[in-house]
């Protein structure tokens, strides 16, 4: 019974740091305008200069004070390989960033359909017709899809690392080129999601009930 009382203080005492987290943080996340001054952007030059003299940073600097542009500059190869230096157009890799651009766009673009009965077959022809085709899209979007994680496999790193079809204007991306039938399409899991969506979620939903059952008493 002991540790039933110590499981529901420790509960208790998280949930109450996060209320007080909440509350200082709301009135502080307005943002501002900030005046930038002339010597504060000459500081900003020299140091952005001595980190791409000394290769330390590769990329675009942009700074905008109120609605004017006060300072950017551009610094080393956008890429390695094919000798590309970055300017104010170069598109970036933003790692997981780009899921919930990709998220808004999915269920804008779907707007009034249930995405928990659109599969991934619905969408892409040239999938595999394996178990991982009737994923559906709500269970992508809630990263409950039970398809492994391609940067988990180091061939991604060895024989990908350079994405070798960046600038070959000649490959549909879009469509089933090497990397998506090697590394996004169930090939080397059976053919099958690792886990079954629908009992990680009821999992979940269980260990809420019973959090807040603790909680009530």
């Amino acid at each position: 019974m002991k540790w039933l009382m110590h499981v529901k203080f420790k509960i208790m005492i998280v949930c109450l740091l996060s209320l007080i987290l909440a509350s200082c943080l709301q009135k502080k996340s307005v943002a501002k305008n900030v005046t930038i001054t002339a010597a504060q952007i000459e500081m900003i030059a020299a140091t952005v200069q001595e980190y791409c003299d000394t290769l330390v940073f590769f990329g675009t600097v942009y700074i905008t004070s109120a609605d004017a542009v006060v300072y950017e500059a551009n610094c080393g190869p956008q890429n390695m390989q094919y000798d590309i230096a970055n300017t104010t157009e170069s598109k970036y890799r933003i790692g997981s960033n780009t899921k919930a651009f990709a998220a808004t766009m999915l269920m804008k673009m779907l707007k009034g359909k249930d995405l928990r009965t659109q599969t991934i077959g619905d969408y892409l022809p040239w999938f595999p017709k394996n178990q991982c085709a009737d994923v559906s899209l709500h269970n992508l979007l809630t990263m409950s899809s039970g398809i492994n994680n391609y940067s988990d496999n180091e061939d991604v790193y060895d024989n990908y690392g350079w994405r070798p079809f960046l600038y070959d204007q000649t490959l549909n991306l879009n469509g089933p080129e090497d990397f998506s039938n090697r590394f996004c399409t169930c090939t080397e899991q059976d053919e099958k999601p690792t886990f079954t969506p629908a009992l990680s979620i009821n999992i979940v939903i269980v260990i809420i009930i019973w959090s807040a059952i603790l909680l009530s008493k």
